[in-house]
């Protein structure tokens, strides 16, 4: 009986363990054969232990799916079975854990395969290198520890598609896709670069208003402004100021357009002006500074010297600026240049720096400009200290007729008053306006174009002069000649000169030979005449008669070539009211028609220019009017105009006076130097001293110690 409990109870403990025991050793001989690369039976027997061994089994089929050296490759099968295996590895007792880990499994195994997996799936993401493949990467595995680096590249491929199509749209969208993107602060600045670019690319007025209505928080809003001020204002006229203030409001410009409207419209400075002002601008934001301002604008002040340092005085001599500065110059258009440490700028009259004390080098201001030079280069700026031109022009010409040259990259062109480029850089040299044209030089070559480049003598001949309306002088090698506009040629180019017109006809010199032309180019008078060394000066014809040579001997001539005054002078002057002749060695005087009225006298003397002679005998000079009387006496060591002036400057030993053309003495001649400044003022030099005196009031300026 007890043998027969026995037996039952043997065919239930082997009914009872021998499934568990069979499936152990499937788990095992799974392993084994997965070990010695039987693939083929580690996968059956993967399969047939997955009921009871879930999560080891998942990770035998991981393993066997993830190696490429089997025919059942397959990386979705792969990842599907490491994730089952990760998931279900908590599901394992503490005991059956220890088993398995003999055969290799264990959590940091499973983890360690499911990132070989996960790399093999960002290698083939990186293979095929879009947005999207790499970013299904991230979306299915966000456990890889390639997650940060697949991100990065992602969103580095993204943002080089963007930055490819470059358009704000898609800067834009890539902001919105890749929200944490590291490229997105270059995203957002790249969107509201090219969204300003695609509102203002055709750099219109119209343009830069809709983008500054439409981008209000764009933070090129402000150049918007800036640049829409810029174009209104191109013309630097007061009406595109007016626009500015009043159409557009909150322009950050609108303080300095009310400045400049002010600076304009008070160019010139006068007390009408300054009420028009008042009374058409009410609404001028500074206008408790106008009255102030006016009252400083129309001081006469002029510079002083006290220490070695420079200040300015006021007409009464009392002290407004202290000499507080190294090197002052005077005021023109209510701005005087001023130096401190070497460099230069700009005050008010109410010692108010208006262009900052930085620059290398100034010049005074004119048609409301003023050239400036920094570091070797020079630009432009006006009264209120505004930048026409910045510092980077080689050379800037005078303002004349609105224009003015430039020099850049050794190229000359034109621009107008306002910095707008009239004509390109591309003349070697190039001079001012004058009466709407201005000679050039192109590759050696002189030419004479308009305001719009065009030629009105083409560069062709080394030099060009214009003789008159159709005819031009023109220069080849050494020899001048006479050319038509087309350049074809009226009279060859083989004189050694050829003058200006004046009584209609002009001289011509070739081989120390002279004649006349007149105004069509014709020989009119044959080349026949001695050609002295003076010939420029005082063989031109006026009042209808030219000084000639023959055989070394002066004479006068009229238009037809007549002989007028016979050839019997050792020297005349140009034919004028009185004609300085010399006869032995001293210089008398007589009129057109011969007849002497001063004898030979003089060591020294000219023919009358408007009505005047200057005239020398011995040491002394002195001055004669047209009927040969003294109005300056023969008592000053010389005497010479000022400044082209009706003025006169008397030296006397040292000392110097001035006399009017009608030889009235407008300052004693006991003065060390004397400089007109302008028509109304001289500046003087005594003892040290400087001092002023007003034409105008007949009066001297000087300091009150």
């Amino acid at each position: 009986m007890q043998q027969r409990h026995l037996h039952t109870l043997f065919i239930l403990i082997v009914v009872f363990f021998s499934p568990i025991k069979s499936n152990a050793c499937k788990i095992d001989r799974a392993f084994e054969a997965l070990e010695i690369y039987d693939y083929f039976k580690a996968k059956k027997l993967f399969y047939k232990a997955y009921k009871r061994n879930k999560s080891a089994a998942s990770f035998g089929l991981a393993k066997i799916y993830y190696r490429t050296d089997n025919p059942f490759h397959n990386l979705d099968s792969a990842k599907l079975y490491i994730q089952i295996s990760e998931i279900s590895i908590n599901d394992i007792n503490s005991k059956k854990i220890e088993k398995l880990n003999q055969l290799g499994f264990n959590l940091k195994e499973v983890k360690k395969l499911k990132q070989k997996v996960g790399l093999s799936f960002f290698e083939i993401a990186k293979k095929i290198n879009t947005p999207e493949s790499l970013n299904q990467f991230i979306n299915e595995h966000p456990w890889s520890n390639y997650l940060d680096e697949a991100i990065l590249k992602r969103d580095s491929i993204a943002f080089q598609i963007a930055l490819k199509k470059d358009t704000s749209s898609e800067y834009q969208n890539y902001q919105i896709k890749y929200p944490k993107s590291t490229y997105n602060e270059k995203a957002n600045e790249l969107y509201y670069q090219r969204q300003y670019f695609e509102y203002t690319s055709d750099n219109k007025l119209n343009s830069y208003a809709l983008f500054i209505k439409e981008c209000p928080k764009s933070p090129y809003k402000i150049e918007a402004q800036n640049r829409l001020f810029e174009i209104i204002t191109m013309d630097n006229k007061i009406e595109s100021y007016e626009n500015i203030i009043n159409n557009y409001p909150t322009n950050v410009n609108v303080n300095q357009a009310w400045r400049k409207l002010y600076a304009l419209f008070m160019v010139e400075f006068s007390e009408k002006r300054f009420e028009e002002f008042k009374l058409k601008y009410p609404n001028y934001p500074y206008i408790k500074s106008l009255e102030k301002d006016y009252q400083t604008s129309i001081l006469k002040l002029f510079p002083f010297e006290k220490n070695n340092k420079w200040g300015f005085m006021n007409a009464n001599g009392k002290i407004i600026i202290n000499a507080i500065y190294e090197e002052v110059g005077f005021f023109k258009e209510g701005l005087a240049p001023v130096s401190l440490n070497e460099k230069y700028g700009f005050i008010s009259k109410a010692n108010k720096v208006i262009i900052p004390v930085n620059l290398d080098g100034v010049f005074d201001f004119n048609e409301n400009r003023a050239l400036i030079e920094k570091n070797e280069k020079m630009g432009l700026i006006d009264r209120i200290g505004s930048s026409i031109l910045e510092p980077i022009y080689e050379d800037i010409g005078p303002i004349s007729e609105n224009k003015f040259y430039f020099l850049k990259d050794s190229l000359y062109g034109y621009m107008d008053k306002n910095g707008k480029v009239i004509l390109q850089e591309k003349y070697n040299e190039a001079f001012s306006f004058k009466e709407n044209k201005a000679h050039v030089f192109i590759n050696g070559k002189e030419a004479i174009i308009d305001s719009l480049g065009n030629f009105y003598f083409p560069p062709i001949y080394n030099r060009v002069k214009e003789f008159t309306d159709s005819l031009f002088l023109v220069k080849e090698e050494d020899f001048w000649g006479i050319a038509k506009a087309d350049s074809s040629i009226v009279l060859p180019c083989t004189f050694d000169n050829i003058g200006q017109l004046s009584n209609n006809l002009a001289h011509v010199v070739s081989n120390k030979k002279m004649g006349f032309i007149n105004n069509i180019g014709k020989i009119i008078i044959p080349i026949k005449f001695d050609a002295p060394y003076n010939y420029q000066d005082i063989c031109n014809f006026n009042l209808g008669f030219a000084t000639v040579v023959r055989n070394g001997k002066y004479g006068m001539i009229d238009t037809t070539g007549k002989i007028k005054i016979k050839y019997s002078y050792k020297q005349l002057g140009k034919s004028s009211e009185l004609i300085a002749f010399r006869k032995s060695n001293l210089w008398g005087y007589m009129r057109p028609n011969g007849k002497k009225i001063l004898s030979s006298k003089y060591n020294y003397a000219e023919s009358t220019t408007n009505n005047i002679a200057i005239v020398q005998k011995d040491t002394l000079m002195g001055m004669i009017n047209h009927s040969a009387k003294y109005i300056i006496p023969m008592a000053y060591n010389n005497i010479s105009t000022l400044n082209n002036s009706d003025n006169y400057l008397l030296q006397m030993g040292n000392l110097y006076g001035v006399s009017n053309k009608y030889g009235k003495l407008i300052l004693p001649v006991e003065f060390d130097d004397i400089m007109p400044i302008n028509s109304s003022y001289f500046k003087l030099r005594k003892n040290d001293k400087t001092i002023y005196f007003s034409l105008f009031d007949q009066k001297f300026i000087e300091i009150q110690n």
